[in-house]
């Protein structure tokens, strides 16, 4: 006979609030578990709104787990232990699962890796970005200040690549600032490319901490703070200012003048300048542009200069200006000499060459298979054969349009022990032509003497002590075929090399490829009645076979 204790046990009690609430209160852990990893995933870090969701959340799975028990002990069930333990079980699994969501997220929303699929790396970095990176020897601040109205979006393109500046190095931030929502903000931060007017452009700003100097610059501030403004927002401009806030002291380019060359516009004359790309893109390197006259009899080649360039003299040298020259081959020279057809015999250059071992030939090299446009034999659109055969063909981003090339034939061993790279040849097929008649006879295989047939070397660089490029054409560096193909990285990456400065970069854009698939017709009706009809009825049949078979 059992004891009164013993049935008392056993008397149901009445359940509590808290039980009969129990199932709700699971679904609410599981709904603010679920809005805590939404939160800190939507804002990338922790937060207030974020941690109260999880701290009720949490709340909501202690009340759960306290309602069951009472509903146990108001129920009384010989199963009851091992519910609780399973439930218990599942409770820890789910709070375990939710911890390693929310954790993963929080770690992704800090440590961005993607992953670029296109044939041409267009949603990635460069290998000199990257590299630049790394060097930076304190955190840099980017502002994005633009212009929107209402909800008005920032520039795409220009967001993406900012974030993908951020993701690849944690000293970068980056911040954006609306002209038009904030004008005491814009107005504080000094900027010097402010656009006049009703109008405003795009401004990228970028800002580093430095030490504070004496004499304040254009780009720097006495509070000790160094700062680049980019007007145009792109991958090369802003690796260059991050180049400049690295190493701020510009490096002085001298350009040859006296005899007949091509110059930018340094000396501040009205007369327009046909380098005034090529002006504007070595500034933006943090290259100081001087120019250089050697003409005097006690003149000499300054110092501090990273390079000396030549671009297409017309004028011979004197014998002062040659020996300065020479002198300076023969030593530690730094030269990029580009040569255009002269009007008269220049001796004393083809004597400074034949210190490099070449010589110019007598006449326009002419390339079937490597000519630009049918009707002008005398471009050229020289393709590179290996990236890889010199530093300064690695930035190039495609064929180099060299118009009226002249071709660089050997003259014996350079003096010095120079060391000499082609970078830039004809084919087999081109020719030397010095009238229009006989770029036709190249043009139709005519069967030329041995010294006028290719391959015929176009550009080259000699190295030990000196540094020299030597390229058969000054024109492809002008405004019109600056923009064209290759041309400006290849100028950009052969006076960087020269100069020393191989961190500079030239990184040349990346449209979009579009891929296409092209079908002849009979193949694209094939395509068509086998997609439209022939599946479709296989298909059927096929079904109902299955259909018959088991019906």
């Amino acid at each position: 006979m059992k004891s009164e204790s013993t049935l008392k046990e056993k008397t149901p009690h009445e359940a509590s609030p808290l039980s009969r609430w129990a199932g709700s209160l699971l679904l609410a852990a599981a709904l603010f578990a679920i809005a805590a990893t939404v939160t800190f995933g939507s804002i990338g870090k922790d937060g207030p709104v974020g941690w109260a969701f999880a701290g009720l959340g949490l709340l909501c799975l202690l009340g759960w787990f306290l309602g069951r028990r009472a509903q146990e002990r108001a129920t009384p069930d010989q199963f009851a232990r091992q519910r609780t333990r399973l439930g218990t079980d599942a409770l820890v699994s789910s709070a375990l699962v939710f911890a390693v969501l929310i954790g993963l997220n929080y770690i992704a929303a800090r440590r961005h890796y993607t992953f670029d699929l296109t044939s041409n790396r267009i949603n990635s970095l460069s290998d000199q970005t990257q590299r630049t990176l790394e060097k930076l020897p304190a955190p840099v601040t980017m502002t994005y200040i633009f212009s929107g109205s209402g909800n008005a979006p920032r520039d795409a393109g220009v967001t993406s690549l900012l974030d993908a500046y951020r993701n690849a190095s944690s000293k970068v931030r980056v911040e954006y600032l609306n002209a038009l929502r904030d004008p005491l903000q814009v107005r504080n931060l000094n900027l010097s490319t402010l656009s006049q007017g009703t109008g405003f452009t795009p401004v990228l700003l970028l800002r580093t901490a430095s030490q504070p100097t004496a004499k304040a610059t254009d780009q720097s501030t006495s509070a000790g703070e160094n700062r680049q403004e980019i007007a145009v927002v792109d991958e090369q401009n802003i690796t260059s200012a991050l180049l400049k806030l690295i190493d701020p002291r510009p490096r002085t380019l001298y350009f040859l003048a006296g005899h007949g060359e091509l110059s930018p516009n340094v000396t501040g004359a009205s007369a327009p300048s046909p380098l005034t790309l090529m002006q504007l893109a070595l500034t933006a390197q943090n290259y100081a542009l001087r120019p250089l006259s050697l003409q005097k009899k006690d003149a000499k080649i300054p110092n501090d200069a990273s390079a000396v360039l030549i671009m297409g003299p017309q004028v011979d040298l004197t014998a002062n200006e040659e020996k300065v020259l020479r002198n300076y081959l023969l030593g530690r020279g730094r030269v990029v000499l580009m040569i255009d057809a002269p009007r008269t015999k220049l001796p004393g250059w083809n004597r400074v060459l034949g210190v490099l071992g070449l010589s110019i030939g007598d006449g326009l090299v002419i390339d079937p298979q490597q000519v630009l446009e049918r009707g002008k034999p005398s471009i050229l659109a020289v393709q590179i054969a290996d990236v890889t055969a010199h530093p300064i063909l690695r930035g190039v981003s495609g064929a180099v349009v060299m118009p009226g090339a002249l071709p660089l034939l050997s003259r014996g061993n350079p003096l010095g022990g120079l060391n000499s790279t082609t970078l830039l040849e004809a084919s087999t097929r081109s020719g030397i032509a010095r009238t229009n008649g006989e770029a036709a006879q190249v043009f139709q295989g005519a069967n030329l003497p041995p010294s006028r047939r290719g391959p015929f070397v176009l550009a080259t660089a000699l190295e030990r002590n000196a540094r020299v490029v030597v390229t058969g054409s000054a024109s492809l560096a002008t405004d019109p075929f600056w923009i064209l193909l290759g041309n400006n990285s290849f100028v950009l990456s052969s006076i960087n090399w020269v100069a020393g400065q191989e961190t500079l970069v030239s990184i040349p854009p990346k449209p979009p490829v579009t891929n296409t698939l092209s079908m002849p017709d009979n193949v694209r009706r094939f395509t068509a009645i086998f997609s439209l009809f022939a599946l479709p009825v296989t298909l059927l049949l096929l079904g109902g076979m299955v259909w018959w078979k088991r019906r």
